[in-house]
């Protein structure tokens, strides 16, 4: 890597300034304001000073690119739960010196689809049933298949209670009845309103 001249140097923190302020306030992302600093000046070390601004502009728009999606998944999915619940994995924001030391720029971007731009009610992908969660690209499958897939441990989990209840599905039952069967169940016995039922 070469030295950087004390104007070279000058420029490449006046170019970090710029990326600093891109950096979402209030939660968090603004630490390490000299790690980061440093971390952002080495790729520029590696190539010559007339691509600098090539690299910025592609540092800033990955960034926006990534920050864009991160802020759209949020506000279709607000919380953990709600996440969780649609098969959505959304791993914390990187500090920045970790995301410049990374070179995260380079990571592919990822691409939201809006469940809501999809107009009428989709069906499962695995079956005939209403979509209930939009499983991130792939589309929307049932609260069935979602738990099937998705969140095994919880079926376990229900499969254990239901048959510690008496309640485990028959053999050829369809699944509306056993439905039906395990939440008569929950009314007689008045757990129902335990539960919220």
């Amino acid at each position: 890597m070469k030295k950087l001249t004390e104007k070279q140097d000058t420029k490449l923190t006046t170019m970090f300034e710029s990326f600093w302020s891109l950096l979402p306030k209030g939660v968090g992302a603004k630490v390490g304001h000299g790690t980061a600093r440093d971390a952002f000046k080495k790729p520029f070390k590696k190539v010559r000073e007339e691509e600098w601004l090539t690299l910025f502009g592609v540092i800033k728009e990955e960034f926006a690119k990534q920050e864009a999606y991160r802020r759209k998944m949020v506000e279709l999915y607000p919380d953990e739960r709600t996440r969780k619940q649609n098969g959505v994995f959304l791993p914390s924001r990187p500090n920045p010196t970790t995301w410049l030391k990374g070179e995260r720029w380079k990571d592919e971007a990822r691409v939201v689809k809006d469940p809501v731009e999809s107009g009428p009610v989709q069906k499962c992908i695995s079956c005939e049933k209403d979509g209930t969660h939009y499983v991130e690209d792939n589309g929307m499958v049932c609260a069935w298949h979602w738990t099937r897939k998705y969140n095994k441990v919880h079926l376990r989990l229900l499969a254990d209670t239901l048959a510690s209840m008496g309640l485990s599905r028959k053999d050829d039952e369809p699944m509306e009845d056993w439905g039906e069967r395990c939440r008569d169940h929950l009314r007689t016995t008045g757990m129902g309103k335990m539960l919220g039922a």
